[in-house]
């Protein structure tokens, strides 16, 4: 028996209907699809920038950690400006050495860096702190000299800044990338009398806290979708500036 197959009419007719149902099933997909995407970045942007807002709240906690804010040369623990830089010892170099004009010489000088602070101290005499110039092994050479010479065994270790600083719309923390899609952020400062500030007061040891905002969009997202964005605010406590007598300078 002789089988009859399709004509080009029918296959033409079949490939029109299974077209008209794909682009059914595509439109009622697509936005499935698209939303589940926006939720993808979403859920990404909210991770990234709170993370990025935990590590500026830690820095913040930790300003002035390490910091004798009566010794002679030391910066203050938090300086907002065109940018904004914490201090504290977060590089925890700790060493001996002795000191003299514009060189110190130190058991270990790995991990000293330019730019940074040195701290020198004395049991007897003090000590102050100064920014350094440069490093050549175990010799830290000083911007400006030091105003005494300390003797061998003398304590040293450096002050080192976390600075924060926006670049467009991408938030850097001492050079790196660290949140990207930021639109706003701010820091204000809570004082021992329950005031907000927006700049840190001169004397540092009136600090108690800070309020920190950020708000940010996905970088990524596709032009034409819907914008998410994420705002964080929370207050964080300054745990170390409370410890200095808010009457000294």
């Amino acid at each position: 028996m002789k089988q009859r197959g399709y004509t080009i009419i029918e296959l033409l007719v079949a490939m029109g209907v299974l077209t008209v149902l794909l682009g059914v099933v595509y439109t009622g997909v697509r936005p499935q699809v698209r939303h589940a995407g926006e939720i993808t970045r979403a859920a990404q942007m909210q991770s990234e920038t709170r993370a990025a807002f935990d590590l500026m709240a830690r820095d913040l906690r930790m300003a002035g950690y390490g910091v004798d804010l009566t010794m002679p040369g030391v910066p203050a623990p938090i300086i907002y400006g065109a940018d904004k830089t914490f201090w504290g010892n977060f590089t925890n170099v700790r060493t001996t050495g002795s000191g003299a004009g514009s060189l110190v010489t130190v058991a270990n000088g790995t991990g000293f860096k330019a730019g940074n602070y040195l701290v020198i101290n004395s049991t007897l005499f003090g000590g102050e702190a100064r920014v350094i110039a440069g490093v050549s092994g175990n010799t830290v050479v000083l911007a400006n000299p030091l105003s005494r010479a300390y003797a061998a065994g003398s304590a040293v270790h450096q002050l080192e800044p976390i600075r924060y600083l926006r670049s467009g719309s991408t938030m850097m923390r001492n050079g790196q990338a660290a949140l990207s899609g930021v639109q706003t952020d701010s820091v204000q400062y809570y004082l021992e009398d329950g005031s907000l500030v927006t700049s840190p007061p001169p004397k540092p040891g009136r600090m108690r806290g800070a309020l920190v905002s950020i708000t940010a969009v996905h970088a990524d997202a596709p032009a034409g979708s819907t914008p998410d964005d994420l705002n964080l605010t929370a207050e964080v406590r300054i745990r170390n500036l409370g410890l200095v007598d808010p009457t000294r300078p």
